[in-house]
């Protein structure tokens, strides 16, 4: 549904993709938040990894899904940051402690993405309207993945 299109797009590559079942998603945050629709389809096609070369060496997976909102926070304590996370919002994705991506649980079925960089200072960034669109453009468009938009 929402990411038929990247699923079709791997598949023509010969990504090998390896999906969580439904219980290991919900282990994700011990059954304490209810993911949005394109979250849930998007680790049930890619939660425990895949061939893709875009996620060599990024935090994503379901194995560290549960360090990451902790990591993020601390990424923020230690860079002096003043903004903090609110408690809907779920960190997704993380690379080398300098970046990270999240979105807000309560924002809809296919929510906007937001992103913490130390190279802009004092604020998140909102860098795609919908996660699958995030997506999508993070391992195919990666030139405009972490880009603002207004």
């Amino acid at each position: 549904m929402y990411f038929d299109k990247f699923r079709q797009k791997c598949e023509s590559l010969g990504y090998k993709l390896y999906g969580m079942n439904r219980d290991e998603i919900r282990e994700l945050t011990g059954g304490s938040v209810s993911f949005p629709k394109a979250y849930t389809e998007l680790m049930s096609i890619l939660g425990h990894g895949t061939t893709a070369p875009c996620w060599n060496g990024q935090d994503f997976f379901g194995y560290a899904v549960p360090r990451l909102y902790d990591y993020a926070a601390e990424t923020l304590a230690e860079n002096g940051e003043e903004l903090s996370l609110k408690e809907t919002d779920f960190v997704f994705f993380m690379s080398q402690g300098v970046i990270f991506a999240f979105f807000d649980v309560t924002e809809g079925d296919d929510p906007p993405v937001y992103v913490y960089t130390e190279a802009v200072t004092g604020r998140f960034i909102k860098v795609s309207e919908h996660l699958s669109d995030f997506i999508w453009n993070y391992c195919f468009e990666p030139e405009i993945a972490f880009e603002e938009i207004v």
